[in-house]
């Protein structure tokens, strides 16, 4: 905006980069080769860029209707890790065939922001979230309507853009002097 500030569009979704490499933790997930990039309504393995020696991170918000305890189950061939936060809450990290690990955490209602991450070395391949707590009696993913990503059409470290009437004046000059205005 005029005032320099970030100028925010919401996205259904999460955001989903996939990497090429062999990673040995989630980490190094995204210090791998990027790619790919979109959006996806559900945390699985559906954006893989191949079989094998790949990762995959998703990031946004998701909603959480009701403060209390709740509890999250991160499913994952090889390694996954879950961040809500900012905060590691499950690790669930290695080479392995399917594995599941749990953890809890105390959430406010309101937006949360969730980073969950899927290398793969060989073999099977699966990554799964579910959570439950109050209002959510079992296990389940994620609703759609309950994720989003919030994108940012300028990000406040970008300069500041001003017309600059000098240089606008100049730039027209140019234009006419090397003849642009032929192309």
């Amino acid at each position: 905006d005029d005032n320099g500030e970030a100028i925010h569009d919401l996205v259904a979704g999460l955001k989903y980069e996939t990497y090429l490499g062999r990673f040995e933790n989630c980490e190094q997930v995204i210090e791998g080769e990027q790619v790919g990039e979109g959006y996806a309504t559900r945390i699985s393995v559906e954006p893989k860029p191949r079989q094998d020696n790949f990762g995959i991170r998703f990031s946004g918000e998701y909603w959480v209707e009701m403060a209390g305890r709740y509890e999250f189950l991160l499913a994952s061939d090889d390694g996954s890790k879950l961040w809500i936060d900012g905060r590691m809450i499950v690790d669930n990290d290695g080479i392995h065939g399917e594995v599941t690990k749990r953890n809890r955490t105390d959430l406010t209602r309101g937006w949360h922001s969730i980073d969950a991450r899927v290398w793969e070395h060989g073999g099977g391949e699966v990554i799964r979230v579910q959570w439950s707590g109050p209002g959510i009696d079992k296990p389940r993913e994620f609703m759609p309507e309950e994720l989003r990503t919030m994108t940012s059409v300028a990000s406040p470290q970008e300069p500041i853009f001003r017309l600059d009437p000098p240089r606008i004046i100049r730039g027209g000059h140019a234009y006419s002097l090397y003849g642009c205005s032929a192309c």
